[in-house]
């Protein structure tokens, strides 16, 4: 047992720790940061504490952790199993864990309008009933940060698609009023420079199986057998080859699509191709550089764009065929029926 003079100074020094927490959670400046700070002050609320941590469902549905206390980097794999209770129950939930009868482990589920979002973790020393619903009322008051913090996520979220489809809209009526095709990807080049902020865009084409440069930012025609063509035709390739997005440097650590000819492109910035596909067919690509590497935001951004523009694109591209090729190949066909000898005369 602790003597009052001991306990005294366990909470003078547990108020020095909770106003050193107050003023990181005011200014943390992303959500990793705050929810460092929450777990951290939840912690300093909560007495004999040993380890906590924090897992939030990301956009995929997904609950990965957001924050562990005190060390980061401490392996929680072994409250797994306890947490994905709580999450699968719905509900508070507390046991000691086998052969630690002093030890308590407790979960609290963080929910809101009745979905669970989440839940936070304490491996504690064990307490007495009325001590532990004071927990719980701990972290029921606690919760109501990180949905606040929830709330500006999905705010942030809905705003970026808004500005997305805004952007998007406004490109698709600039290139609609292109009478040409060639003249269309290259008001596309030029938006996306304007509106995305890279350095340069490139169009490519699907011909024969090869994606061919048409359209080059800022450049009235294109020199496609440069070595820069070569090099942007080549990184076109490796994107479309895959199937899916490539992007160098990226974003995300551990991104496993091959980059090799987004690597020599990129140099000291970054390169990003999205494929233009219609249908789960690629009819060509847009290859973004950039003075710096490219954000998740961009990408996002980038795919949306050109997710919205190729069945314009892609209607543009099929009427170009038809004055180009098909109305050649009608004439070949009527000349060769006029020279048929089965035809009657």
């Amino acid at each position: 047992m602790r003597t009052v003079a001991q306990q005294d100074v366990g909470a003078l020094r547990l108020g020095a720790a909770q106003q050193a927490l107050w003023p990181r959670l005011a200014n943390a400046g992303d959500a990793a940061e705050y929810c460092h700070a929450w777990l951290a002050l939840q912690c300093a609320q909560i007495d004999q504490v040993g380890t906590a941590f924090l897992l939030l469902r990301d956009e995929a549905g997904t609950f990965l952790p957001a924050a562990v206390w005190p060390d980061p980097r401490a392996d929680v794999s072994h409250m797994g199993p306890f947490a994905q209770r709580c999450l699968a129950e719905r509900r508070a939930i507390s046991e000691r864990p086998a052969g630690k009868e002093s030890r308590l482990y407790a979960a609290w589920p963080l929910e809101e309008e009745g979905e669970i979002f989440g839940t936070v973790v304490l491996d504690l020393a064990a307490r007495a009933e009325p001590e532990l619903q004071r927990l719980w009322r701990a972290l029921h008051w606690g919760s109501g940060r990180i949905e606040v913090l929830l709330l500006r996520r999905l705010l942030q979220t809905r705003a970026e698609a808004t500005e997305r489809a805004r952007l998007t809209l406004d490109m698709a009526i600039s290139i609609g009023e292109q009478p040409r095709f060639d003249e269309a990807l290259l008001q596309l080049a030029n938006e996306l420079v304007q509106r995305l902020a890279c350095s340069r865009v490139a169009v490519g084409i699907e011909k024969r199986g090869r994606i061919r440069l048409r359209a080059l930012s800022q450049a009235a025609t294109v020199e496609r057998r440069s070595e820069f063509s070569a090099a942007i035709e080549n990184a076109m390739e490796e994107a479309a080859d895959q199937g899916c997005t490539v992007v160098h440097p990226p974003p995300v650590e551990g991104g496993g699509a091959i980059a090799v000819a987004h690597r020599d492109l990129a140099r000291q910035g970054g390169a990003c191709t999205v494929v233009i596909s219609l249908r789960g067919r690629c009819i060509g690509a847009v290859t973004c550089l950039g003075d710096t590497p490219f954000d998740a935001a961009f990408v996002a951004a980038a795919e949306a764009a050109i997710a919205l523009l190729a069945p314009n694109l892609a209607l543009r591209r099929e009427l170009q065929h038809w004055f180009a090729g098909r109305a050649a190949e009608a004439l070949r066909a009527f000349w060769r029926g006029c020279r048929d000898p089965r035809r009657l005369s």
